[in-house]
């Protein structure tokens, strides 16, 4: 009896009531003790005796992983959490810090804001979602909004403020765009764009840059009209790695340089200095956006954006029959992934794949029969393979 007793006792060691709410107390690895509140269940009821003991083992188990576990992980709210993915983002240097402010401050908090981190779990997740999707929210939009909390849970962790975090599925995107110009599409829409926007808007035609992060940007410093060279420098650049393009091999590009050279001469004729290589009367170019749209209108393409340029030059290196790993140096692609689903493929593609499939199939029947694939002919002897063949 009295060994029933005891060992009563020590399986309950560690958990103390107050009042209605159980508490836990246990120590880590160098003799600091902490107590923690059990809580109380969702339905605001003090936890039971038993689901106190299962709390305490399971601190206890972390702590025998060497996985330090303090009541303060359980009063880490997202509120302070997002503030070290803000904190994240600047150390980085990542360009998103504004939109990941923004998306936090219209949507994640309104929902998440006062919660603590650890009761967040998958169905508060889905409940997000859906309230997003009523909104009227893409699933694109949500899955970066989700990744800014997968992003807040992660560091957490690391930091050892969290002891977990839990599963969080992101949404299939099915809205993949796939908007490309066809030759006669980007003459049109650059014959009524205004002269100051030609020259940013072609380069992004042929060498896939982005226009407003890596095109616009451009000073004098980065162009060598000597060897007729662009260097991107890396803080210009997406995936953060500088690059350079030989645009001497295309005629488009060396003109739309000279012209801005000449340009930028009778600026300082005029004692003005601009540093940047596409100006409007000396002063940078900040968007395309508004006059984007009024060519656009008047150019019959509805629907295209300037990203399409990119898709556009992406697929033009590729039917040039330029290798894979060359075009992904040209345009900044940084993993293959994102190339293919840059390289769009259309009707059109698929029918001049086929098309050069019957003339080497033609070629190949030819060579073998004596059969010319153009005057349908079988001679008697095919000198190439020495094979005499049957009239």
């Amino acid at each position: 009896m009295a060994n029933t007793s005891a060992s009563r006792r020590n399986r309950y060691r560690g958990l103390k009531k107050r009042g209605r709410i159980w508490w836990i107390r246990y120590h880590d690895g160098n003799g600091r003790r902490y107590e923690e509140s059990a809580g109380v269940d969702a339905n605001g009821k003090p936890v039971t005796k038993r689901e106190a003991l299962r709390m305490l083992r399971r601190r206890e188990g972390r702590l025998a992983e060497g996985k330090v576990v303090t009541p303060e992980m359980s009063k880490l709210r997202f509120r302070d959490a997002v503030l070290e993915v803000f904190n994240d983002y600047k150390h980085r240097k990542l360009k998103t810090l504004d939109d990941c402010k923004s998306r936090v401050r219209l949507h994640l908090d309104p929902f998440f804001g006062p919660r603590r981190m650890k009761n967040i779990a998958m169905r508060d997740v889905r409940l997000y979602v859906t309230e997003r999707r009523d909104e009227g929210a893409a699933d694109a939009t949500i899955n970066r909004e989700i990744a800014i909390l997968k992003r807040a849970f992660s560091i957490a962790v690391d930091e050892g403020r969290l002891a977990r975090m839990p599963k969080i599925t992101m949404l299939p995107e099915d809205n993949v765009r796939e908007g490309f110009f066809e030759a006669d599409q980007f003459a049109a829409l650059v014959s009524h764009l205004p002269l100051p926007l030609r020259g940013p808007v072609t380069m992004a035609y042929y060498c896939g840059w982005r226009i407003h992060s890596e095109i616009l940007p451009l000073e004098w410093p980065q162009v060598d009209r000597r060897n007729k060279t662009i260097r991107l420098r890396p803080e210009q650049s997406k995936n953060g790695e500088g690059r350079e393009l030989p645009y001497g091999l295309l005629p488009a590009i060396d003109e739309v340089i000279e012209a801005a050279a000449q340009e930028r001469q009778a600026l300082i004729e005029a004692g003005r200095i601009c540093p940047h290589v596409f100006n409007r009367n000396g002063k940078p170019i900040r968007s395309i956006r508004k006059a984007w749209k009024t060519a656009l209108k008047k150019a019959e393409c509805p629907g295209l954006i300037p990203h399409d340029l990119r898709r556009t030059a992406v697929r033009n290196l590729v039917a040039a029959g330029i290798a894979e790993k060359i075009s992904m140096r040209i345009t900044g692609h940084k993993t293959r992934s994102v190339f293919d689903r840059y390289n769009i493929i259309d009707e059109t593609d698929v029918k001049q794949a086929l098309g050069k499939l019957d003339d080497h199939t033609n070629r190949s029947i030819g060579t073998f029969s004596g059969q010319s694939a153009k005057s349908g002919r079988i001679s008697e002897f095919d000198p190439q393979s020495k094979i005499a063949v049957n009239s």
